[in-house]
């Protein structure tokens, strides 16, 4: 039993748009859980939503006694060597560095410093016992984003150095969705701004939606069009990849409950989800 626990703003922003039956049973489970730790019964589209919050309450609950119990020892502990060679393994396989925080137990600022110690370097020299070599040292040699060595560009001789080959290639889906996302955004938006590199990763993080959490890309573009209406509460709430990947679960659930309440005219249909969690007869 806990004595007190956090409980977000978002939680009440995203709560304002459920019927008022359904938002007093979530409210309902929030107490009892981030107070007694009593899970409720959610099923289906209902349990999707609480999966985030009650993630939420039992990250700020770990913080807190993580803290505590470091405040004791003297401070926070060094971060185990077999710890970071994982954290710099899950962030080679494509982990955010809060999925990597998360999954590990660690702040972000900690994978960051522990990512920074890794691929900070660009560059590393010959060993001392290394002789005789009939080479060029450049001390200003570039790196990929992986940390691997550009070689340079060679004067003269017959063959020019192999191209450097994209370890990931972004799906053209996930790079048009992206571009919605932007071009939608700036129809409400006229003075919003974004560069090249940021719509980049916003493509990375919606093929992470698909790809990770088995969301199709028919239903991440609805979800996308359904957010950027007008008078949308998400609208200026969601404005990259990362924030529409976080905030999915509670979007699409929304979205089909304002479908539900307010059909299209000449419609009465509820959404129809088969086994794979792809839509079918969706009436918009």
């Amino acid at each position: 039993m806990s004595v007190s626990f956090i409980f977000y703003e978002t939680f009440a922003k995203q709560l304002k748009l459920l019927d008022k039956e359904l938002r007093y049973k979530f409210y309902e489970a929030i107490v009892e859980y981030g107070l007694y730790g009593t899970e409720p019964d959610f099923t289906g589209l209902e349990a999707c939503a609480w999966i985030p919050i009650q993630e939420s309450i039992d990250n700020a609950k770990a913080r807190r006694v993580k803290n505590i119990n470091d405040g004791k020892k003297g401070g926070r502990p060094e971060i185990p060597q077999e710890v970071q060679d994982s954290i710099c393994d899950d962030l080679k396989n494509g982990l955010t560095q809060k999925e990597t925080a998360e999954k590990h137990g660690v702040s972000q600022q900690a994978v960051s410093k522990i990512k920074k110690g890794v691929y900070g370097t660009t560059h590393h020299k010959p060993s001392s016992n290394t002789t005789n070599l009939d080479v060029d040292v450049d001390d200003n040699v570039d790196v990929d984003v992986d940390g691997n060595d550009i070689p340079p560009e060679v004067s003269g001789g017959d063959a020019p150095p192999a191209p450097v080959q994209k370890t990931q290639t972004v799906p053209e889906q996930a790079e048009r969705l992206a571009l919605l996302l932007y071009d939608l955004h700036r129809q409400i938006d006229t003075h919003f701004t974004t560069s090249q590199k940021h719509i980049e990763q916003w493509a990375k993080d919606i093929e992470k939606l698909n790809r990770i959490d088995k969301h199709s890309y028919e239903d991440i573009e609805k979800v996308i069009r359904w957010i950027k209406t007008a008078g949308n509460f998400w609208c200026p709430n969601i404005i990259s990849g990362s924030k529409l990947r976080e905030k999915y679960p509670q979007v699409f659930l929304q979205m089909q409950q304002q479908h539900t309440r307010d059909p299209p005219e000449g419609k009465n249909k509820r959404f129809d989800c088969n086994v794979t969690g792809a839509q079918e007869d969706m009436p918009f």
